[in-house]
């Protein structure tokens, strides 16, 4: 029996600057949260999505270059993704 495909994958972006769960319409599962980088200097914002492909990635990377905002990181969290148990990794 086949096994079902998770319905998306969760990834952790870090963009510069305060920015608010508002700040774009986006169809998807975001959760923000602000901080300041280790020094205490640079205003960050972490956001935490569930896409459903790579495609809505790119989507959600070209928003964020219409919008002028510095992308720190993004990360595919491999033990978060949809249809996944957490902390366990299925293998194809």
């Amino acid at each position: 029996m086949a096994q079902a495909k998770p319905a998306g994958y969760q990834y952790r972006i870090c963009v510069e600057g305060h920015i608010g769960k508002d700040w774009v319409d986006w169809p998807c599962d975001m959760e923000t949260r602000q901080a300041f980088d280790y020094e205490g200097r640079r205003a960050i914002t972490h956001l935490i999505v569930t896409l459903p492909d790579q495609p809505a990635l790119y989507g959600l990377l070209e928003r964020f270059r219409d919008l002028n905002l510095k992308l720190i990181y993004v990360l595919r969290d491999e033990t978060r993704s949809a249809g996944y148990p957490f902390g366990q990794h299925q293998t194809p």
